[in-house]
């Protein structure tokens, strides 16, 4: 006997399937199992490009091996566990035998009336719809508040609705196995609006300068930005690698830093991968709404500190989803796939011949996914230590009619340090600006935010404490830099700089001016 929804080979006695967990049905002669690598009549992506790799062709548009947390069956009092769905956890309950036996009389009286195969009076009670309930993400960043980022899903992939916040249960389980009843208190649709913080992570190796594939990027990232900044509420951050991480402009609202991080960009040096993930989850993990890691790449990983399996532990003690774009037939397609999975996300490719178009329409179904999710808000009383991950129980339904489950972990509080790092990064931004005095066609290729970088660090040099935020939490992560005075007390010191010094905070100062920088109006 075969599962009708994967084709999986199934024993006789058994009523949901060991790699899928549909409920397994029963097939009359005429049905014929769907082969494993298709459903629903359309090759898995995987399927699909062993095909394309069998018969030399490729395809222009993107490519999607996965999305969401890894999924698990649930039914009844049975717990089936199955195999990793992107990064949620997939829930199917019985729907029933669809029907009670006819009822047949082995001595049929005249009188009686009594037929054989007559059906009872009433109809059997249609069994609850069934969701598939997927965890994007945790944010534990106001705990013991939490914010999950879910999807209930129909099962023909559509977003259910009409959903009740009273059929939503939150059970989180001590070490000791005691079950903790957390307090839901809303269910309700992410809306634009609603703060989410994106990290694009940006590949500029030496391999991206072929002809086409940075300008493409360069392009899709700029037409991505302008779509995420018409949603107040919605901030991004520019993290680009090569063989060294470098933060190219921190979070922000403004269109403006963002181009010019992105306009700056220029291809060189190796593949630090996974430092730059790394990196940029720790990034994320300073925010609080819902946060995301997008990033692309076009080559192997050969230059990072840091391992996959440290990106996937960080992203499952974070809760951050990253997902991963792979530019062209050089990328390592089984080992970002499995990353992007493990980092609950999804992993994507696209044509180097059409990168514009292919990564522009990739960010936008990200983005529409994130778009999509559902807020549920609940607050743990679990009295557990918060350091340690903990077990958590999600469901939807009435008692006794449960239409979806699910379970994660999660660690309430997760003590990361963002500015402790060992992801190879520059320490300066302009290291000889003390000893060379930099020309204004020099400065001009710099972004606006390594400009005011540039200027500041001559200050940082000598001590200079800071307000801005971004550069309170730059330096912070400089092994050469010790704060020794504040800024009021340095303003009020002689002068401390060299000719050198001074004649490049000018020029830095008047390239800024000349852009319009909106650095110049922050504080110092």
């Amino acid at each position: 006997m075969f599962c009708i929804k994967c084709g999986a080979p199934v024993p006789d006695d058994v009523k949901f399937c060991p790699r899928c967990g549909a409920p397994i049905v029963k097939a009359s002669p005429s049905q014929r199992p769907v082969p494993p690598d298709q459903r629903n009549g359309v090759p898995t992506p995987s399927a699909s490009r062993d095909a394309s790799a069998a018969v030399g062709t490729s395809s222009t548009s993107p490519k999607r091996a996965g999305v969401g947390l890894s999924r698990s069956v649930i039914a009844g009092a049975a717990v089936v566990l199955v195999a990793a769905l992107g990064a949620g956890i997939f829930l199917a309950w019985p729907q029933g035998e669809g029907g009670t036996d006819a009822v047949s009389s082995a001595s049929g009286s005249p009188e009686g009336g009594s037929s054989a195969g007559a059906l009872p009076d009433t109809a059997p009670e249609e069994a609850p719809e069934q969701f598939e309930f997927v965890i994007s993400q945790v944010d534990n960043a106001a705990f013991p508040e939490v914010t999950l980022y879910v999807q209930l899903l129909a099962e023909d992939g559509s977003a259910a609705e009409n959903l009740a916040s009273e059929k939503v249960h939150i059970t989180e389980v001590g070490a000791d196995g005691t079950e903790y009843n957390a307090t839901v208190s809303q269910l309700a649709p992410f809306a634009k609006g609603d703060p989410m913080s994106i990290n694009l992570v940006v590949d500029q190796s030496g391999s991206m300068d072929a002809i086409g594939k940075m300008d493409g990027a360069k392009t899709a990232a700029l037409g991505f930005v302008d779509e995420l900044l018409a949603s107040d509420g919605t901030q991004a951050e520019v993290t680009a690698f090569d063989d060294t991480v470098s933060n190219r402009q921190p979070f922000t609202e403004s269109r403006e830093l963002l181009a010019s991080a992105i306009d700056a960009l220029e291809p060189d040096g190796e593949t630090a991968l996974n430092d730059a993930l790394y990196w940029a989850l720790q990034r994320a993990n300073l925010k609080s709404g819902a946060r995301m890691v997008i990033a692309f790449t076009d080559g192997a990983e050969n230059a990072s500190y840091y391992s996959a399996e440290d990106v996937a532990e960080l992203s499952r003690l974070t809760g951050i989803p990253v997902y991963i774009i792979g530019i062209g037939d050089d990328v390592e397609y089984g080992l970002l796939n499995d990353l992007a999975q493990r980092c609950h996300g999804g992993y994507y490719e696209v044509d180097e011949r059409d990168v514009a178009v292919s990564l522009r329409e990739i960010y936008d179904a990200i983005y529409a996914d994130q778009l999509s999710m559902m807020r549920i808000v609940f607050t743990s009383q679990c009295q557990d230590a918060t350091d340690a991950y903990r077990s958590v129980r999600a469901s939807y339904g009435e008692e006794g009619a449960l239409q979806a489950e699910t379970t994660f972990e999660y660690v309430p509080v997760d003590a990361v340090d963002s500015f402790a790092t060992q992801a190879h990064t520059d320490d300066y931004v302009l290291a000889d600006s003390a000893s060379r005095v930099y020309s204004e066609s020099e400065l001009e290729q710099m972004s606006l935010w390594e400009l005011y970088l540039a200027r500041n660090e001559i200050f940082a040099r000598h001590g200079r404490g800071f307000k801005n935020q971004d550069l309170v939490e730059h330096f912070a992560t400089r092994t050469w830099y010790s704060e020794q005075y504040t800024p009021e007390e340095f303003d009020a010191l002689p002068n401390q700089f060299s000719k050198i010094e001074l004649e490049n905070i000018e020029t830095m100062h008047a390239v800024e001016t000349a852009h319009n920088s909106p650095y110049l109006v922050t504080a110092k």
